[in-house]
């Protein structure tokens, strides 16, 4: 499990990441080894890939990973990719005990991304995507064009963006519900939001981005960029939204469940149990547990909501959904406050079997709301 200085220093990369997305415009970008090996491995276990290292060997950089196979085996896969100037630099690929040259690498990765794009993705040729890299002994320098939208999804959620039209219009309606009948609670908020709502998988995606927006202002970036025109017309002051007594609790669910909702439920958990080891380092508020719970449900509701076979029956379960329903009051009772010492005092890692049997016990109090 990485400590909270490393979480830290990956959340403060991710920041970085996203700002140069936002410019949509290529620019440089620096990247410590620690940070890039924790990149790695959050982008990994959001893919359902726990097996994810990062390496530097000479002047290059080899990223390695092992997919779960067939009858217990695993298949062993590394990308290495060399210095270079003028566009994508030169990759090669290793499939198990196959090695595949840059020429013949390229248009597989040529073809990744033409399947990204049928599903959804918007990526540009890849000599867009990266135009320079340079690896260090202590930085990787790049320049590179991220897109907005990257295709952080699972198996769970669609893979296309949400839509933006359908966000700017639930968040509208919702600010001008808000100015005229203030909601101070989350049930209420979501039962307006979604009642008389059609239930489909792309308007049940786009409220909750609004959700969101309104509920979480400072936290829009992420799903949102800049808000749009037509957005900023029509917001409304802002107004704190509690769930059972803690606005904390509703920004955990709100972000959790539109963050699965925009790339899946993998990357949300992933986010939200990473949070918490940050937040058990130096000046941090402590690993929460009853955080966690609010972001294991959200996750849930995201699910639900996203899915084509159970999106009309989560949208009408959110037109009337309570507190309690969302999250169990007893759920107050699970530790928070935690240090990274206590935590690992207690629970070893995010990995072990004590923090798995915790882990099972909230989703058992969760499922209370079924």
């Amino acid at each position: 499990m990485p400590g909270a200085i490393r979480v830290g220093e990956a959340r403060a990369a991710f920041v970085r990441l996203q700002t140069l997305a936002d410019t949509k415009k290529p620019g440089p970008i620096i990247l410590s080894w620690s940070e890039v090996s924790s990149i790695a491995t959050l982008a990994g276990r959001a893919s359902n890939i726990d097996r994810v290292a990062v390496k530097r060997a000479g002047g290059d950089l080899t990223i390695e990973a092992s997919l779960p196979w067939r009858m217990g085996f695993w298949l062993n896969l590394s990308a290495t990719v060399a210095s270079g100037e003028g566009g994508f630099p030169p990759v090669s690929l290793k499939l198990g005990h196959l090695t595949l040259p840059p020429a013949a690498s390229r248009w597989v990765l040529e073809g990744a991304r033409w399947l990204a794009n049928r599903r959804g993705a918007r990526l540009p040729p890849i000599d867009n995507l990266v135009r320079k890299t340079e690896f260090s002994g202590q930085a990787i320098t790049a320049t590179v064009l991220l897109p907005r939208w990257v295709g952080l999804t699972d198996t769970v959620n669609p893979t296309s963006p949400v839509n933006q039209q359908m966000v700017e219009a639930a968040y509208c309606r919702l600010s001008a519900l808000q100015a005229k009948r203030p909601a101070t609670e989350l049930s209420s908020f979501l039962n307006r939001a979604f009642e008389g709502q059609p239930g489909t998988v792309e308007a049940n995606r786009a409220t909750f981005v609004a959700l969101a927006v309104l509920i979480i202002p400072d936290r829009s970036d992420r799903l949102v960029g800049e808000l749009s025109a037509a957005m900023t017309r029509c917001a409304t002051p802002y107004r704190e939204i509690h769930l059972l007594d803690r606005a904390d609790l509703a920004k955990h669910w709100t972000l959790s469940a539109a963050l699965t909702a925009s790339f899946g439920s993998n990357f949300s958990r992933e986010l939200g149990t990473w949070k918490e080891i940050s937040d058990s380092g130096p000046g941090g508020s402590g690993f929460s547990f009853i955080d966690l719970s609010a972001d294991r449900s959200g996750v849930r509701y995201g699910e639900r909501a996203s899915n084509p076979d159970t999106s009309a029956a989560a949208a009408r379960a959110l037109a009337t959904v309570s507190n309690e329903q969302i999250l169990p009051l007893h759920a107050l009772a699970l530790a928070e406050g935690l240090t990274e010492d206590e935590f690992k005092a207690r629970f070893t890692s995010t990995e072990s079997g004590r923090y798995s049997r915790m882990i099972a016990r909230i989703d058992r109090v969760l499922d209370e709301q079924d």
